[in-house]
C-alpha cells in the first residue's frame, strides 16, 4: 500500500462520533485532529420542523453547508433563502445567521468548518444537557459560555 493510501482517512456510510439530541443527528466524518487543525466535517440530519439554532454569529470560523436531502431555510443578514437538495452556502466569519427546517420532512446536509474544532462542542453539550433539570436551561448563561468557548456568539 502506498504512503499516501495509508495517509488517506475514510469514513464509510455511518461511521463517525454520531451525536443525538432534540430529535438531530450529527455525525462527525473529518475531525480537527484528522485535517492538521485546519477544518471539520459534519454531516447533520434537522428533523421536520427543526427550529435550528438561533441567529449566531462566529469571529473566526467559516462555515459551508451542502444539502444532500431535503430543504434548509437560512437566515443571513436579515434575509431568509430557502436552499433545496444540491445547493451550497458558504457563511463567512461575522455574518449573522441561522438555520431551520420548516418542511415536513428532514433535510440532511454536511457542514464544512475552518478551522476545525466545531466538532467538540457536541459532546460538551451533551454533557450540559445531562446536568440541567429541564432544556434549554433556566440559566441560559451556561449555554452561552459554552456556545463562546466555540466561537458561537448570540445574536440577539
Amino acid at each position: 500500500m502506498s504512503a499516501l493510501i495509508e495517509a488517506a482517512l475514510i469514513r464509510l456510510a455511518g461511521e463517525g462520533d454520531t451525536y443525538r439530541f432534540a430529535g438531530v443527528e450529527v455525525s462527525v466524518k473529518v475531525r480537527k485532529a484528522d485535517s492538521l487543525q485546519q477544518w471539520s466535517l459534519m454531516e447533520y440530519t434537522a428533523p421536520a420542523r427543526f427550529s435550528g439554532p438561533g441567529l449566531h454569529y462566529h469571529k473566526i470560523m467559516e462555515e459551508g453547508f451542502y444539502l444532500l436531502e431535503g430543504t434548509l431555510t437560512f437566515t443571513i443578514d436579515g434575509e431568509d433563502l430557502e436552499l433545496g437538495a444540491g445547493s451550497f452556502l458558504k457563511v463567512p466569519p461575522l455574518a449573522v445567521h441561522a438555520f431551520r427546517n420548516d418542511s415536513d420532512a428532514p433535510a440532511r446536509f454536511l457542514v464544512f468548518m475552518a478551522p476545525g474544532g466545531f466538532e467538540d462542542y457536541y459532546p460538551d453539550l451533551l454533557r450540559l444537557m445531562e446536568q440541567e433539570e429541564q432544556w434549554p436551561p433556566r440559566d441560559l448563561g451556561r449555554l452561552h459560555r459554552l456556545l463562546e468557548k466555540h466561537d458561537t456568539f448570540s445574536h440577539t
